[in-house]
């Protein structure tokens, strides 16, 4: 699936902030889709979802909410992405609330997150970065679909501290990677874990990885590999067989930047009770006693897909040497059906579960492609870690 937005807002500041708390942690009812935690926001004391994005030193709004509130554009500002930089607008909002945490007269940057809304496979309203985020403590579990708010002393065992590195309003996390040191970013709203090409030409001098997939692709055209870490360790918190995509060279975003070390994403966090405390740079990393992994990730046929409104999913890229590939599928495939049953109903996440099942599973795709319609039976088999 596409690696979601990383905003980096420039240029686009906000008015004054009224805060307002009460004394106790507040419990709040987060929805997780793909890796992404929507957090129920009122703008303007209208309901919607933001993406929960701690790798957003802005917060946004999407176009299409934009036009749903008659909201009014105020100016220009530059959004600095994964994989470019580009011009965005921005509104005024009268308030911004979640939750006891409320901000008055803020500005926010004006997107378009429809590619971001077909990676989660649900509506996205808008990013929340961390000129909120910043204003409470918060902890989150990705088991229980909870986000708390309130005071430290008041979100219960924490975990294990560990001091962030700040940069404006980024978070950069200390890590290991087999030896090699690294600062990556905190990124709670990019759904994978993302190394840069510096990054992985470093790696690769002092370690070898059992396996790679070529051919893995994002939503705005970039490629990238995928491989399996053997080990990552944060202080004394230590992952084993962490996958990690490595972007290829890039000539735009913050990829481009030579001393830019990758990206943690939301396949990192959802091990972890995580608590974070913003204001003064502080991260809490707790195992998830709910977290269970998923024995059939990498267990799959190959392919990567997006699901477009009209309900057809579209095949964008076929993992090299992959059973997909070695079956003929191509790029620009349509699935109509798996195993005889239509997927014009469902949602990302239930079609890549039925492609992510147990070794040697015979799946029969229908296709639907220039040359006509074509059935291909293909068997799973596990690609990584």
């Amino acid at each position: 699936m596409k690696q979601l937005l990383l905003l980096c807002v420039l240029l686009i500041g906000f008015a004054h902030a009224a805060y307002a708390a009460s004394a106790g942690a507040v419990n709040i009812s987060v929805s997780v889709h793909n890796g992404a935690v929507l957090v129920p926001v009122l703008i303007n004391s209208t309901p919607l979802n933001f993406l929960l994005d701690t790798g957003s030193e802005s917060s946004a709004v999407g176009t299409e909410t934009v036009e749903r509130l008659n909201l009014e554009e105020k100016g220009q500002g530059k959004a600095l992405g994964n994989y470019s930089l580009r011009s965005v607008g921005s509104v005024e909002v009268k308030s911004i609330q979640i939750a006891n945490v409320e901000l008055n007269s803020q500005i926010l940057a004006v997107v378009d997150l429809t590619p971001l809304s077909r990676a989660a496979g649900v509506p996205v309203d808008g990013v929340l970065g961390n000129d909120v985020l910043l204003r409470s403590p918060f902890k989150v579990s990705y088991s229980k679909q909870t986000m708390t708010l309130g005071p430290l002393s008041q979100l219960g065992d924490l975990g294990t501290p560990i001091q962030m590195k700040r940069t404006r309003d980024q978070f950069f996390l200390p890590i290991t990677l087999v030896s090699l040191p690294r600062e990556l970013l905190v990124d709670t709203g990019t759904n994978s874990t993302n190394l840069s090409w510096s990054t992985w030409e470093q790696l690769s001098k002092i370690w070898k990885p059992k396996s790679v997939i070529e051919g893995i692709v994002s939503s705005e055209g970039s490629t990238a590999l995928l491989a399996c870490l053997d080990s990552a360790r944060i202080g004394n918190i230590e992952v084993n067989n962490q996958a990690m995509r490595v972007q290829n060279p890039m000539s735009a975003g913050v990829f481009a930047d030579p001393g830019f070390g990758g990206i943690l994403g939301a396949d990192f966090w959802r091990q972890f009770e995580v608590t974070f405390d913003l204001s003064r740079g502080m991260l809490y990393l707790k195992l998830d006693p709910g977290f269970e992994p998923d024995a059939y990730k990498y267990v799959t046929i190959g392919i990567q897909f997006v699901k477009a409104p009209s309900g057809v999913f579209t095949v964008v890229s076929v993992w090299k040497n992959s059973p997909a590939a070695e079956a003929g599928i191509e790029p620009g495939d349509q699935i109509s059906a798996v195993d005889g049953e239509s997927v014009n109903v469902l949602t990302p996440e239930q079609l890549s579960k039925k492609l992510h099942v147990t070794l040697g599973t015979p799946i029969k795709l229908n296709l639907d492609r220039p040359g006509g319609p074509s059935v291909i039976t293909v068997k799973t088999r596990k690609m990584l870690c």
